[in-house]
């Protein structure tokens, strides 16, 4: 909501947008623990220095997830962050949806989504994710204009949806997947990149290092050096908008 009211001075830009979103998750925790799953997970956030190619995606979740103090996999998310376009306060719908990009990012990687940036006085602000394959058939039909809010029926608040990446779902677990985004990072085409590790099961270490070679042009904006104090008492936390 910050960012939408602050429009009229470049607030309601998707890279202005994603870095005070990311910033804002990493308030609740980079290290991350589930009263009811046995997964941990420690992540870092990290922007490119300088001006980015805009052919492909915006944010990449590369994660490594240790199954045992031995073995591990890696896998990957991607996400195409847009915004709501507005005249006169009024939604006019993403109008920036292109199928051409959308079909090259979808053969990119099997799990990738569309970022959806919405707000409104009244109702808040949201951010639905949806997966590229109904966001490119969608756009194709002309839904990316003919109704300002219809595509976030198609799609799910992007906060569940990483926390599934955070987990280890929801990831593409192929060589050539992981590897094109790991080359996307190192020739600087990629705006920001979640570095998360994962221990599967309790007993394993979980240390996050620092930021790995291909990540050499990227400044970190967001993770702990450590993991917190485990016996110190939880901060009391508010419930947040509701969307």
């Amino acid at each position: 909501m910050e960012c939408f009211q602050k429009s009229d001075i470049g607030g309601w830009q998707e890279n202005h947008i994603t870095t005070m979103v990311i910033d804002a998750i990493s308030k609740g925790g980079t290290y991350l623990e589930w009263a009811d799953c046995p997964q941990r997970a420690q992540w870092k956030a990290y922007k490119l220095n300088g001006k980015h190619e805009y052919n492909y995606g915006d944010i990449a979740v590369i994660v490594k997830i240790w199954l045992t103090s031995a073995s591990f996999v890696e896998g990957i998310a991607f996400y195409e962050a847009k915004k709501q376009y507005f005249k006169d306060q009024n939604p006019t719908g993403f109008r920036a949806l292109k199928t051409d990009q959308l079909l090259r990012i979808s053969r990119t990687t099997s799990s990738s989504q569309v970022l959806l940036y919405d707000a409104d006085e009244n109702q808040g602000a949201r951010a639905t994710a949806l997966p590229t394959s109904f966001a490119h058939s969608l756009a194709d039909s002309g839904f990316e204009e003919s109704n300002g809010r219809v595509l976030h029926h198609f799609g799910r608040n992007w906060i569940l949806v990483l926390a599934n990446n955070f987990r280890g779902f929801e990831l593409d677990f192929s060589f050539d997947a992981v590897t094109t985004i790991k080359n996307l990072a190192t020739e600087n085409r990629l705006p920001f990149v979640l570095n998360t590790q994962i221990a599967a099961l309790p007993g394993i270490d979980l240390e996050l290092d620092e930021a790995p070679s291909y990540l050499s042009g990227y400044s970190q904006i967001a993770g702990t050096k450590s993991p917190p104090d485990l016996g110190a008492p939880l901060p009391t936390q508010s419930p947040g908008p509701r969307y």
